[in-house]
C-alpha cells in the first residue's frame, strides 16, 4: 500500500474522537468499523496497516491521528516497519517532528482523561461535551498531570462558553483560573543553565549506555516533560511535603538494603536495571546480577523527617544465601531507637520466613511482612522470577507468618498476568493488613536492559503492558474497589483518578 508523506503542520478541525485505552469508545469514532482491527493480537502487521490507514486518511483529524499513534507507540508496532524508535517512525514515516508528536499524543491523552473522568461520574459533569479540536485541548495540556484540576478547568469552560461556543481564549482563561486556585503544575521544560555541563552529561550517558543510548533517549523523549521533571527530582532525593509520592515511599519513610545483587534474578527487576545503567559504580551487569555480595556499608535512604518506618529490603530479596546478613540487619533495626515499624518485603523462601518468625517473635508489634506475589500461576512466576519460590511456597510462608501472630500483607506489584483475582482469593484469609495491586511499570525498558537479546522476554513484556491498559485497570478497579483488603498503588491511582499520597510512609 503506497503512502505519501503528509505535511505534519496541519490545522485540526472538529472531528470524531477516539479513546485509545477504552476500546468501547473507539467504535464510536473510527469510521468503517475499525474497532475489531484495533483490538487484534499484539504486533500483527494487519493492525499496523489499519492504524496507518487512520493516520493517512485522517491528516486533519487531530484526535483520530493521536489515538492511532498512541496505540502504535504503546504496542511498539513501529518495529514491524523496521524502525527502532517511535520518534524515528514518526519523523521518517509521517514527517512528524518529536515536538509535534508530543502535541498530538498529549492532546489525545487529555481528551481520554476527560472522557474517563466524565464517565466515572455517569456524564453528570460534562454531559458528554468534550474538546473537539486542538485549539480547545492545547491549553489543557498544562493540567494533564492532575485529573481533578483538569476536570475543574473544563467544567469552567463549559460554564463560561456563550451558547456553547468554546474558544481557545476561554480555555486559556479557565486554565489560568484553575492554576491560581490550586498548585501550579511543574514547567514542561527544564532548561539547563549550564550548557557545557549538559553536554558533558550527555557524553557520559552515551558512553555508559553504548548501543542502548538511542533506545533510552527515545523512551525519555516520549515521557511528558512535567512527569519526567518530577521523576528526576524524586529520584534525586526524598519526596517533598505536598508532592505525590510513589514506589516504596507510599509504604515507608526510609529504605534499607545490605546486599548487592539478587539470586532470584527477576527479569523485570528495577534494581537490576538501575545497577546495569550505573555499572561503572555498581560493578553489576546482566550476567553477574544473580551473584550476591554483602555491602560493606548498608544502603540507607531516609527522608527529611526522622524516619520511623523502614522497608527492608528494597533492592534485593531475602534468600537462603544472604539470610545470615539479613537477620543481622533486622536485629539491628529492631533495636534502633525510634523505629516503630519494619516492613519486610520479599518473595518469601520457607526457611527464611521461619527463621525470622522464630528469632524475632518478641518483636511482632514492630514487624510487618509484605510478600510479593504477582501471579498464582507457577509457569508465569518461573518465567518472570526464575529462581524465586513457587506460588504454594509463598502462600505457605504467608500462612505461617499469619498464624505466628505477625502482621501480614501482600504486594501484587507488578501484576504478572490478567488473573490477579486468583491470587487475592488464595491469600486474603491469611492477610491481616492489605493486598496492594500495581501495574508493571516501565516493563519494556527494564526487560530490555536486564535481558539483552532475549526477544521472548521483550515480546512478553510488550504483551503484558498492552494487556494492562486503562480499560483493564478500570474494569479491575470496578470489580475490587469495595473489597475490604485491596489497596491500589500509585500506578493504578493515576489511571482511575484516586488521590495519591503526599506524605511518605502513610501506607495509603
Amino acid at each position: 500500500m503506497a503512502h505519501t508523506k503528509p505535511n505534519s503542520d496541519f490545522l485540526p478541525k472538529a472531528m470524531d474522537m477516539v479513546s485509545v485505552d477504552r476500546p468501547s469508545q473507539a467504535n464510536e469514532s473510527l469510521e468503517d468499523g475499525k474497532q475489531n482491527q484495533l483490538q487484534m493480537a499484539d504486533g500483527q502487521p494487519d493492525q499496523l496497516q489499519a492504524l496507518e490507514e487512520i493516520i493517512s486518511r485522517g491528516l486533519h483529524t487531530f484526535f483520530e491521528v493521536g489515538g492511532a499513534l498512541l496505540i502504535i507507540r504503546r504496542e511498539e508496532l513501529y518495529r514491524l516497519s523496521g524502525y527502532t524508535t517511535f520518534a524515528e517512525y514518526c519523523q521518517k514515516r509521517w514527517d512528524i517532528t518529536p515536538r509535534r508528536m508530543r502535541q498530538i499524543t498529549d492532546g489525545t491523552e487529555v481528551l481520554n482523561t476527560l472522557r474517563e473522568y466524565d464517565d466515572r461520574n455517569h456524564g453528570s459533569l460534562f454531559g458528554g461535551r468534550l474538546p473537539e479540536n486542538e485549539r480547545q485541548v492545547r491549553p489543557l495540556m498544562r493540567l494533564r498531570g492532575n485529573v481533578e484540576e483538569l476536570g475543574a478547568a473544563w467544567s469552567t469552560v463549559l460554564a463560561q462558553a456563550p451558547e456553547g461556543r468554546v474558544t481557545g481564549a476561554i480555555v486559556k482563561d479557565a486554565v489560568a483560573t484553575t492554576e491560581q486556585k490550586g498548585t501550579k503544575p511543574p514547567k514542561r521544560y527544564t532548561i539547563l543553565a549550564d550548557l557545557e555541563r549538559g553536554r558533558k552529561l550527555l557524553r557520559e550517558a552515551k558512553k555508559e549506555l553504548g548501543q542502548h543510548f538511542e533506545y533510552f533517549a527515545d523512551q525519555i523523549s516520549q515521557l511528558p516533560m512535567d512527569l519526567l521533571d518530577k521523576r528526576i527530582k524524586l529520584a534525586a532525593r526524598a519526596p517533598k511535603d505536598g508532592k505525590a509520592v510513589f514506589g516504596t515511599w507510599e509504604w515507608v519513610d526510609a529504605e534499607l538494603d545490605c546486599i548487592s545483587g539478587c539470586s532470584n534474578d527477576c527479569r523485570y527487576c528495577y534494581a537490576k536495571a538501575k545497577a546495569i545503567r550505573t555499572a561503572r559504580y555498581s560493578g553489576k551487569t546482566a550476567a553477574n546480577w544473580a551473584e550476591e555480595s554483602e555491602l560493606e556499608k548498608w544502603r540507607v535512604k531516609e527522608g527529611r523527617k526522622p524516619a520511623h518506618s523502614f522497608m527492608f529490603p528494597t533492592q534485593h530479596d531475602i534468600t537462603p544465601t544472604n539470610m545470615g546478613a539479613c537477620l543481622g540487619v533486622i536485629d539491628t533495626m529492631l533495636g534502633r531507637e525510634g523505629v516503630d515499624r519494619l516492613l519486610i518485603v520479599s518473595k518469601p523462601h520457607r526457611e527464611c520466613i521461619q527463621a525470622i518468625c522464630s528469632q524475632f517473635r518478641e518483636h511482632k508489634e514492630q514487624i510487618e511482612f509484605r510478600f510479593t506475589i504477582g501471579s498464582a500461576n507457577d509457569a508465569v512466576l518461573s518465567f518472570w522470577e526464575p529462581n524465586a519460590p513457587q506460588f504454594e511456597e509463598r502462600l505457605e510462608c504467608l500462612k505461617h507468618a499469619h498464624e505466628q501472630g505477625f502482621a501480614t500483607s501482600v504486594s501484587c506489584e507488578p501484576m504478572l498476568d490478567g488473573e490477579i483475582q486468583a491470587v487475592l482469593g488464595e491469600v486474603e484469609r491469611f492477610v491481616s493488613d492489605f493486598v496492594w495491586l500495581g501495574k508493571a511499570n516501565l516493563l519494556c525498558q527494564r526487560v530490555g536492559a536486564n535481558c539483552p537479546g532475549d526477544e521472548e522476554a521483550l515480546n512478553r513484556a510488550r504483551g503484558l503492558m498492552a494487556q494492562q491498559n486503562s480499560q483493564f485497570i478500570w474494569e479491575l478497579y470496578h470489580r475490587l474497589k469495595d473489597h475490604p483488603k485491596v489497596k491500589w498503588k500509585e500506578s493504578i491511582k493515576k489511571v482511575v483518578g484516586l488521590p495519591r499520597a503526599v506524605e511518605a510512609g502513610t501506607d495509603e
